[in-house]
């Protein structure tokens, strides 16, 4: 089995009642069938309180003005001090890890939408994934096969859009926009021959059809998702009124003047380790990319929207980015209607 992690994975230790967006808070947690069988036959008296928090219909915690129904007001979880972290269902304790799961090979994240999270994933330098092998055989019961030719070529086209995606001796710019280039190219040599998706890096043409343009019919897109928090809609509104501001100007003058690339880089090594290697499931590697690039796209716009000051500290623009970031991807990543919507309307 080949194990593959950020380098900074393990460094992740929950915030807990000092998290700026509480896990706990603004979702809906889905509880596992074995947890609901184990919380059925908790004794009284917690064992009844706990019961009687569950909507059972649903398979999920009941929520008390939109937080979950075991959240105390010190901002704790009644469950977790009453009983330990092995009571979580396995949402809670999994929470904010992430696992892909793929023959003989298991990849692990941590979920941008935590606060903690995102501040490790744009602290870095340059992402560095660690990789071990042994010689176990473990095999997930949820584990979906898959055609074993494609997945080798899909992994040699993960490592050039990396180093594509690293490439310094480029703007930001001009790397979302070869990488948009090269997920059309690789889209249509494997609807024709997919053993010649990885020639397209080789590839002369000049991609500068993708202009990375202040586009606002592109960050529209995000008015048709599902909202999922409180005031979302609104830090839409005031980011689409300052596209509106900035008239002729493009997306390097409008928000890579004012943010280091470093950290769009980061962002994007994050959303190709998470989503690219899911097109072997469905084919659909030109909307893999197009979902990481425009996700770098639309959190930098609306970062750059309220930056208000040229004399703003590395700190407060620091603050400013992880805050817009773990917010976008609470809305984009924990929707499966919104990641789908996204995935195909940005290759039409």
């Amino acid at each position: 089995m080949i194990y593959t992690k950020p380098s900074f994975y393990d460094q992740f230790r929950c915030l807990a009642q000092d998290c700026p967006q509480n896990c706990c808070m603004s979702w809906q947690i889905m509880i596992d069938e074995y947890s609901l069988q184990k919380y059925l036959a908790f004794e009284p008296p917690f064992g009844k309180t706990l019961q009687e928090r569950i909507n059972w219909e649903e398979g999920c915690f009941k929520q008390y003005h939109g937080n979950c129904a075991l959240l105390r007001e010190d901002r704790l979880c009644e469950l977790h001090a009453t009983l330990g972290e092995q009571a979580l269902c396995r949402t809670c304790q999994e929470y904010p890890r992430h696992t892909e799961e793929y023959e003989g090979m298991r990849e692990y994240s941590l979920s941008l939408s935590c606060p903690e999270a995102a501040r490790l994933i744009l602290s870095q330098e340059k992402l560095a994934l660690v990789t071990t092998k042994n010689n176990q055989e473990e095999t997930d019961p949820d584990f979906d096969t898959f055609d074993d030719l494609l997945f080798d070529q899909l992994l040699t086209a993960r490592e050039q859009l990396f180093s594509i995606a690293t490439n310094r001796s480029m703007g930001l710019e001009e790397r979302l926009s070869l990488l948009l280039f090269y997920g059309k190219q690789m889209q249509e040599r494997l609807e024709t021959d997919f053993f010649s998706i990885c020639e397209v890096f080789e590839l002369s043409e000049n991609p500068s059809v993708y202009d990375m343009e202040m586009a606002q019919n592109d960050f529209s897109l995000l008015y048709h998702l599902e909202f999922l928090t409180k005031g979302w809609q609104g830090k839409l509104d005031a980011t689409m009124h300052w596209i509106k501001q900035q008239g002729q100007k493009s997306f390097a003058q409008a928000c890579l003047s004012s943010i280091p690339d470093c950290y769009g880089e980061q962002l994007l090594m994050f959303f190709l380790y998470t989503y690219f290697l899911g097109a072997v499931y469905d084919d659909a590697i030109e909307s893999k990319i197009a979902l990481s690039v425009y996700s770098v796209r639309f959190i930098l716009m609306m970062t750059a929207s309220q930056i208000t000051s040229l004399s703003l500290s590395q700190e407060e623009l620091f603050s400013i980015l992880r805050k817009t970031s773990y917010q976008y991807a609470r809305e984009v990543e924990h929707s499966d209607e919104n990641l789908n919507y996204l995935e195909e309307i940005l290759v039409k």
